[in-house]
């Protein structure tokens, strides 16, 4: 343990595949940890209470990230997580609130990151104040999800109070429980045709969402999904109301049932007789790519 202790720097090798549980936990001192690129995983634990580390760059070999790995890393301030990493555990970054970079591979990668909880996402222990980047610092104002990206893993933007607009392409399928919960500045959420399920609590709490468009292919929706959502005014949907009526939307989702609602139409329903009773519809402006009402004839 005092040899731990007195550890100020190591280095693991590319012939390491694993990082064992608690492997360097309490190591007080330790400064500078360089892991290999032969490393799949991280455990739980691995570098919990390593107060002194002030960076850490996991490598694109690493896929998993365990429970409590950097727990209490209260000295980390830049955090790189390789494009490998598809899961990490429960509170893996809790008490890390000093973290004043995080670096993704692309924004791609970071939405495909199954976070278990919210304390397993670096953006988020730090309550907003750490910039997450890529290329370029991206702030989140409109957030728009690159094309090729598969799903939007839980907790990926949990209580990220700057995104105002999301748009999500044809190419994901799924977003995970908590996903975007608490985003209060989100208005405007456009998910392409691809998306399948939405998970629960997914946009709990986003208080000024006022549109939403949903695509045809909508399979499920998870309770408190779209709770308190309170000012949400207009549901887009690119399928019929029978296909609406097939979507299985759990409890709780009352703000989404009561928003009005308008049925996709390419060609004005009004025009060519094919609007039924009490139904109203939309279709995309050419020019703006826009949601636009087709207007009741007089």
């Amino acid at each position: 343990f005092e040899y731990c202790r007195s550890l100020t720097e190591i280095t693991i090798p590319d012939s390491v595949q694993s990082i064992g549980s608690y492997a360097f936990a309490d190591c007080t001192g330790l400064r500078t940890v360089t892991i290999g690129e032969g490393v799949r995983s991280i455990g739980d634990g691995a570098f919990e209470y390593c107060r002194s580390l002030t960076e850490i760059t996991i490598p694109d070999s690493v896929q998993s990230i365990g429970s409590y790995a950097f727990a209490e890393c209260t000295g980390l301030r830049t955090v790189t997580i390789g494009e490998g990493v598809q899961s990490i555990g429960d509170s893996a970054f809790n008490g890390c609130t000093g973290i004043t970079k995080i670096i993704a591979m692309s924004l791609k990668s970071w939405c495909e990151i199954e976070f278990v909880s919210n304390d397993a996402n670096p953006l988020y222990v730090t309550d907003g104040k750490a910039q997450l980047c890529f290329d370029i610092v991206v702030y989140f104002t409109t957030l728009t999800i690159p094309a090729g990206t598969t799903r939007i893993g839980s907790y990926a933007f949990y209580k990220q109070k700057d995104i105002t607009t999301v748009a999500i392409p044809d190419s994901v399928q799924s977003i995970g429980n908590y996903a975007f919960y608490g985003c209060t500045s989100l208005q405007t959420l456009s998910m392409g045709k691809g998306m399948k399920n939405i998970g629960a609590d997914a946009f709990r709490g986003c208080a000024n969402l006022r549109v939403l468009t949903v695509g045809k292919e909508m399979e499920s929706i998870g309770s408190w999904a779209f709770s308190g959502c309170a000012n949400l005014q207009e549901v887009y949907y690119e399928g019929t109301s029978k296909d609406w009526e097939k979507i299985s939307i759990e409890s709780a989702n009352s703000n989404l049932r009561s928003a009005k609602r308008y049925y996709f139409s390419a060609q004005d329903p009004y025009q060519n007789d094919t609007a039924a009773e009490g139904e109203e519809y939309w279709h995309w402006n050419a020019d703006s790519s826009a949601p636009e009402i087709w207007a009741k004839q007089d």
